[in-house]
């Protein structure tokens, strides 16, 4: 009756086993067809042609949809060289997990094989010790799935790693954006600026007219005008050099070694070494 409860224990596991990896398989076909289909889709959707309409008699706004077809394009531009870069990472991912190289080492390769092989020649090498060839075959089983666990801690230090210099990039990214706000609040003042130049020039159009008035308010009107011109070139000058401090933010902290000096480590780099000191100091 044991034995019977057994085979019908192993019966299922092995229908379960078999039900779940199909299952996997199915899901990731489904996702990489679903990957393919929305970049070929996006792609089609933005390089797509631009036919220009060229000017009629009969239609007198064929210039301004002319206009509009060339800023399409220019803005196209910008969108193609931005898929460009996306379709290239996710080949870059593709290739990452479609390699066929050999996920074991060798020291591991070996050691699986010296377990299997211990596993199915103790009957033969100890006939006269049944109770120690029962105990052979457990122990090679939990020798492997030892170094199964091993595998599994390795991935997830991985993992973690990665979470951490996601972290580290949208930290990155949110001090990036303080820089923005700030480069934001001083282009604000330049909308007033051209709005006091331009009254300051109209003034300056109306005052000569008025023989009345003494001839120090005809300098108003200019200086006044020169002077917001000044103070619009300071914030846009100000504004330049804040967006340039959140463009070089990140690639402060993400540059390699390679493009800064030896001694120089990135994020990631010191996230790496960071967890490396750690799991030496468990060993």
């Amino acid at each position: 009756m044991t034995m019977t409860r057994w085979i019908i224990l192993k019966v299922v596991t092995t229908i379960s086993l078999l039900l779940g990896s199909n299952a996997y398989a199915l899901t990731a076909m489904s996702f990489s067809r679903a990957k393919d289909n929305a970049l070929q889709q996006i792609t089609s959707l933005v390089l797509a042609p631009v036919q220009f309409v060229l000017p009629t008699e009969e239609d007198g706004d064929g210039d301004n949809e002319n206009s509009q077809m060339v800023m399409d394009v220019i803005e196209s531009s910008s969108i193609e060289s931005a898929l460009q870069t996306l379709e290239r990472d996710v080949l870059l991912l593709d290739s990452v997990a479609d390699d066929q190289r050999n996920q074991l080492s060798l020291w591991e390769f070996l050691c699986l094989g010296l377990a299997v092989t211990t596993a199915a020649a103790a009957p033969i090498m100890f006939p006269d010790s049944p109770r120690l060839v029962e105990v052979v075959a457990p122990a090679t089983a939990a020798f492997s799935a030892s170094i199964g666990i091993g595998a599994e801690y390795t991935g997830k230090v991985a993992v973690a790693n990665g979470k951490e210099v996601a972290a580290a990039a949208i930290i990155c990214a949110a001090e990036s954006e303080g820089w923005l706000a700030r480069a934001e609040r001083i282009k604000a003042i330049t909308p007033l600026c051209v709005g006091i130049a331009a009254t300051s020039a109209a003034f300056a159009i109306v005052f000569p007219q008025l023989t009345v008035l003494p001839l120090e308010l005809y300098l108003l009107s200019p200086l006044v005008a020169v002077l917001s011109a000044a103070v619009a070139s300071l914030a846009t000058t100000e504004c330049s050099n804040m967006a340039r401090t959140a463009m070089s933010v990140g690639n402060r902290r993400f540059a390699k070694s390679g493009t800064v000096g030896r001694t120089w480590l990135s994020v990631s780099e010191q996230i790496d070494r960071t967890s490396n000191s750690l799991i030496d100091r468990w060993k």
